[in-house]
């Protein structure tokens, strides 16, 4: 909490000085209408704001600071480059009511030489040029000591939806649209080495369908099937970071043949590798990981489309690990043991072999 609030106060602290240094940056030009000064300025502040948009669009990380810390920042920019002044943009001075002026203390505009101009513009820009970084640092600092510390350990499926693959804003042809489930986890390796994985469970009605490792299905009678390539993609296409794709199968043979079972979680695997490596355009590093079959020990349904889930982790940070598998099982234990997510890994054969292994697929 004590940190929260530190960031929170410097962020507000950071905004003022912003005001400051900007309006003091273009107070020269704005005061005297400079043409030119204001073209250029207009044209700085909607590149900031398309900026802002990208962030938000492309899923960059950090995307919720940056893109709204642009977006203001350049309407900011904009409004002031066209004469529009407020005290709340920062651009119009307050003025006492019961203070008087007479003609003598008003100054009358100096003429400036265009090197003057130019020395002008250009601690402008340097002002601006220095206030970005310093922003830039200060949410990069502030997001890594509370966001990832704090919130995605004690707050879990709130904040899990940040930076995970989003659906994509266009009509589908299928007739439910597909949502995922999210959990962020941080975890470490067995070298204690930090990661933070954010777990992705393609939810209802989306199951596969049994004994295929290329349709879903969205009914328990499994007569409309559709291909899982379909619904993968109405997911967004830039996803950039390390993506590793989870091969299940249901607990149904899984006694009379094992091998079988496990076959087919890790051939659904492989057609979720090959559609990512063709879906992402970003070209991001695929990983595999085969689960095995859900096992007979525990509790089923007659109905077991459950046990056979669409499911994808996007590694968050420390893909650099020295042990990514042992990395990525501690997450998955986590997910359900402190955080209640709904799905557990440890339900299927395969989590406490030796045969566990995230293993490097495509992008590499």
């Amino acid at each position: 909490m004590m940190i929260y609030t530190t960031v929170s106060l410097f962020a507000i602290s950071i905004l003022g000085v912003e005001t400051l240094l900007i309006s003091r940056g273009l107070g020269y030009q704005i005061k005297h209408r400079h043409l030119l000064a204001r073209a250029f300025f207009m044209m700085l502040g909607l590149a900031i704001f398309l900026l802002g948009m990208c962030f938000n669009i492309k899923s960059w990380p950090y995307a919720s600071f940056f893109s709204t810390l642009l977006y203001i920042l350049g309407v900011q920019i904009s409004l002031w480059s066209i004469g529009i002044t407020a005290e709340i943009l920062g651009n119009q001075p307050h003025i006492d009511e019961h203070e008087e002026y007479t003609e003598e203390y008003i100054e009358e505009p100096r003429e400036f030489s265009s090197g003057r101009l130019a020395w002008r513009l250009s601690k402008s820009i340097l002002s601006l040029a220095a206030y970005s970084a310093m922003t830039a640092f200060a949410i990069y600092v502030g997001y890594d000591l509370f966001w990832l510390k704090y919130n995605h350990i004690e707050y879990g499926p709130k904040l899990s939806s940040i930076g995970f693959i989003q659906q994509v804003n266009a009509e589908t042809r299928l007739p439910e649209k597909p949502t995922w489930v999210t959990e962020t986890v941080k975890s470490t390796d067995r070298f204690g080495r930090e990661m933070v994985v954010e777990i992705g469970v393609l939810w209802d009605p989306y199951r596969w369908v049994k004994g295929s490792t290329e349709q879903v299905s969205i009914d328990d009678a499994e007569k409309v099937k559709f291909s899982v390539g379909d619904v993968i993609r109405n997911f967004q296409d830039s996803e950039k970071r390390p993506i590793i794709v989870v091969g299940t199968a249901s607990h149904e043979n899984a006694v009379e043949n094992p091998e079988l079972e496990i076959g087919r979680a890790q051939a659904r695997a492989d057609t979720l590798v090959s559609l990512c490596g063709e879906h992402f355009i970003n070209r991001p590093h695929i990983y595999s990981l085969n689960l095995g079959a859900f096992k007979t020990d525990r509790k089923y349904s007659t109905f077991s489309a459950s046990e056979r889930r669409v499911i994808l982790l996007v590694i968050m940070k420390g893909e650099d690990s020295l042990d990514l598998t042992s990395g990525v099982k501690n997450a998955l234990i986590r997910a359900k043991v402190e955080q209640g997510f709904i799905f557990d890994a440890r339900d299927y054969s395969l989590f406490e072999t030796t045969r566990f292994q995230v293993v490097p697929k495509l992008n590499f």
